[in-house]
């Protein structure tokens, strides 16, 4: 595989933005949903995006992986150590996606051993494009810089959480939220963890935790956070990667603060 992150990059953008424009065309023909048990579903769109995307990387750089939400079985433990392996959600935000809502993105990151070395978030009805790649020191949106809030107080932070579709992590989450609700300006949950992490990155709010990550909602969004200047930190004390899950993105300056609520 081409070595070149800028120029993997740029061919990436490229793939993304024909994503989109694919996406625009699902919301205008409409599309069908199905379920993928419990409470979770997929519609049309996700999988042929992922198929879509799927088809086009593996075109142009043949000798990589993948790791997709629409085709991961249900244990991928072996992918952890894999190098050139492509980390995708086609819709991330699917629910928000098929009510009509623009909080949905697509999300591609290119991993090697846990840690990604590119990624790329693009929010398509917003025509905003997030982006990162590990040889360079910031982080872009439409290809102006960006980084993360400055707010200092708690009392004045505004959180995003979100809901994992299991139940015990739900409950872990309602407990943290009733314990810092009081202590900030507000939280909110608008559910998609790759446009969280680039609201962070972007400095829109202050912090996101989650319990119940998968490695296709934060496989390119980490990499944008941490480049923008975000502190990044596994709730159970270990280091992260894009396989940890249950995580707090934060701007540097209230996540020790944050975390003491936590147990």
């Amino acid at each position: 595989m081409d070595t070149n992150l800028t120029s993997i990059r740029k061919e990436l953008i490229n793939i993304v933005l024909e994503a989109g424009k694919r996406i625009d065309g699902f919301l205008e023909s409409g599309f069908s949903s199905h379920s993928k048990g419990g409470s979770d579903f997929a519609t049309e769109a996700d999988d042929a995006i992922d198929l879509y995307l799927r088809e086009k990387l593996s075109k142009r750089f043949p000798h990589t992986s993948f790791l997709t939400e629409e085709t991961a079985p249900s244990e991928y433990a072996s992918f952890v150590g894999k190098d050139n392996l492509w980390v995708i959600d086609p819709i991330d935000g699917t629910t928000n996606f098929s009510r009509g809502s623009m909080h949905f993105s697509v999300s591609v990151g290119l991993v090697d051993r846990g840690k990604a070395k590119l990624g790329v978030v693009y929010l398509p009805l917003e025509k905003k494009l997030y982006w990162a790649q590990s040889d360079m020191d910031k982080s872009y949106l439409n290809e102006l810089p960006i980084k993360v809030s400055s707010t200092s107080s708690l009392k004045e932070a505004l959180l995003c959480c979100d809901w994992s579709w299991d139940i015990e992590k739900r409950k872990k989450t309602l407990g943290i939220f009733s314990k810092i609700l009081p202590n900030v300006r507000a939280i909110q949950s608008r559910g998609s963890a790759s446009v969280e992490i680039v609201s962070v990155a972007s400095g829109n709010i202050d912090a996101y935790f989650v319990y119940g990550l998968k490695p296709w909602d934060v496989g390119a969004g980490l990499l944008i956070a941490e480049k923008a200047g975000a502190s990044i930190r596994s709730l159970n004390g270990s280091d992260w990667t894009v396989f940890s899950s249950d995580l707090l993105i934060a701007n540097g300056v209230i996540d020790n603060e944050i975390l003491s609520y936590f147990p």
